[in-house]
């Protein structure tokens, strides 16, 4: 099993800080989203174009890898500035060709509970203006389980009429099951053959848990998308940097790893 963190569980930490939590704890993967106070990753000093080969350089010789960027915009909200969603994603592309990183993170709807705000012609045509951009960088876009579209029927049938080698699913497994009440084998029937990367949280009582003390059906989850022979990364997301509540990032890494051993 692949495992990899977000970096928006420690927005404390400097890069340093991260890798050397990766390597300590066993991870083989870190998903940078944000450092500090700079959340846009093409700002970030050691991925600027003139560092991304020495930080690429890094990351080998720990033997990690960056299995995902993570895009911040919503391209289906009417709200929000076409050409500033075009230009950021655009941005995300290029850094994973440079980095080596097979996936960016797209959302349709940014928020945690279905948007009523949603224009589905509006997503699917900037997805289909960026998807040239991906398939020259040889990198996918991934549109993730959020918002009203964690109805993952309604993202199958999307990404369907898409129809682009280029363009596939992030499941964030919390989403599809708190809002929609999907069963993980109702999320995989309708994702699983998409899916190429996911996002694990674990959830009660109105509230995130750390991985493997909530209520959420992991296990399920997990031996659900290995009978499908899903071989991606299980990346944590441990949202410490929107609830500075939450747990420190040490103790959500560790258990992390000691939850999804004890999954399998």
């Amino acid at each position: 099993m692949k495992l990899s963190f977000s970096t928006i569980a420690c927005p404390e930490w400097q890069w340093d800080d991260v890798l050397v939590a990766a390597r300590d704890l066993g991870y083989r993967g870190v998903e940078i989203r944000g450092i500090g106070r700079e959340l846009h990753a093409p700002a970030l000093p050691f991925l600027a174009p003139e560092a991304v080969a020495a930080t690429r350089q890094q990351l080998e010789s720990l033997q990690l890898t960056v299995p995902c960027l993570a895009t911040g915009c919503g391209l289906a909200k009417a709200d929000q500035d076409e050409a500033a969603n075009f230009m950021q994603v655009a941005e995300y592309i290029a850094l994973a060709q440079s980095l080596g990183t097979p996936y960016v993170r797209v959302m349709l709807d940014d928020a945690p509970t279905p948007s009523a705000d949603i224009d589905e012609a509006l997503a699917r045509r900037q997805l289909q203006k960026l998807l040239p951009l991906a398939a020259n960088a040889d990198v996918t876009l991934l549109v993730e389980t959020s918002g009203a579209f964690a109805d993952s029927a309604r993202l199958a049938a999307l990404v369907a009429d898409i129809n682009d080698a280029h363009l596939a699913v992030l499941w964030d497994v919390l989403h599809p099951w708190r809002n929609f009440g999907e069963s993980p084998a109702t999320t995989l029937a309708n994702i699983g053959k998409l899916v190429r990367h996911v996002h694990v949280k674990d959830y009660a009582d109105g509230g995130y848990h750390l991985v493997g003390t909530g209520e959420m059906p992991l296990k399920e989850m997990v031996k659900g998308l290995q009978a499908i022979g899903y071989d991606g990364y299980y990346s944590l997301e441990w949202v410490r940097r929107w609830d500075a509540s939450l747990e420190e990032p040490a103790l959500a890494f560790a258990q992390y790893t000691y939850a999804m051993k004890s999954l399998t």
